[in-house]
């Protein structure tokens, strides 16, 4: 039977790839379990000091102020989506529209210490359930690529593959891809892998502690005080004895957002998470 539905699958998978791909079915990313994100077409670049002015800027509002006093938009056409502080004393413009030329020779930047950096978007991950066990991570690389008609192996990143539970036949496995094979796989919801039909979805997270609730790292390396995702009392999620009253979402509540019943592991009612997943989809290149 299982032989049967992939041969089926086969059968119709280069047709309808076509069809699917003209529907710009991948101009979102589905967030697992959560909402749809829009993919924002912009180039990102960071402005930080050169090194020779390294100790003129002391803080990324520095850097910030600079740029606003150095650059006029309009003479390097740029257009900007969003101005974030990051590390080492710069700042990340995503642009949708920008004249790289103009603004990496732009003399008033240079004159002020200033320099302009691209930055590398990551390559998306995908997520394929379903896969054989008997398969290792070479053989799910190679059968990916032969079988689907989609680069080479080389293409393939073998990010994590889910531990196999007793009993079970069939693992998941994360993969980093380019950003073509990203959009092929999506829209064909299958990819074959053997005589299997595996399902196929955007895999984007981001790192969120469950013992304090904030982001960047993970529960075993927090110093922090524990905050419930539940409640927002002082304990750990699993110790919440809270549980048949309304959730009080802790992060929301810290920030005084408008909506705080539900949960801090919410994505699809916790606007804090929600602009976390949307901030980590900006830096992933979806092409």
């Amino acid at each position: 039977q299982a032989r049967d539905r992939s041969t089926e699958f086969i059968e119709v998978n280069r047709a309808s790839y076509a069809n699917i791909a003209s529907k710009n079915t991948t101009d979102k990313v589905r967030v697992p379990r959560g909402p749809s994100v829009k993919i924002q077409k912009t180039t990102n670049i960071v402005i930080g000091p050169t090194d020779n002015a390294v100790g003129k800027y002391t803080s990324s509002q520095d850097t910030k102020d600079a740029v606003l006093k150095a650059i006029e938009p309009c003479k390097v056409g740029l257009k900007v989506s969003r101005l974030t502080k990051i590390r080492n004393n710069s700042i990340r413009i995503e642009a949708r529209e920008v004249d790289l030329g103009k603004l990496k020779t732009s003399p008033s930047l240079r004159e002020a210490g200033l320099e302009v950096k691209d930055e590398v978007k990551l390559n998306p991950r995908i997520i394929i359930h379903n896969i054989p066990a008997e398969l290792t991570e070479d053989e799910i690389k190679s059968q990916l690529a032969k079988q689907n008609e989609e680069g080479t192996e080389k293409d393939i990143k073998v990010v994590y593959r889910y531990p196999l539970h007793p009993g079970k036949q069939y693992s998941s496995c994360v993969l980093e891809v380019r950003p073509e094979t990203r959009q092929k796989f999506v829209s064909m919801e299958r990819v074959l892998l053997g005589w299997s039909a595996c399902r196929v979805a955007d895999h984007v997270k981001v790192l969120q502690c469950y013992k304090c609730l904030s982001f960047g790292h993970l529960a075993k390396n927090c110093t922090n005080n524990a905050h419930c995702g539940h409640c927002s009392e002082n304990h750990e999620t699993r110790q919440c004895n809270n549980r048949n009253i309304t959730p009080n979402c802790f992060n929301c509540k810290s920030a005084k957002e408008g909506n705080q019943s539900h949960t801090a592991f919410d994505v699809n009612k916790c606007s804090i998470l929600k602009r976390k997943i949307t901030a980590k989809i900006r830096l992933i290149n979806y092409g």
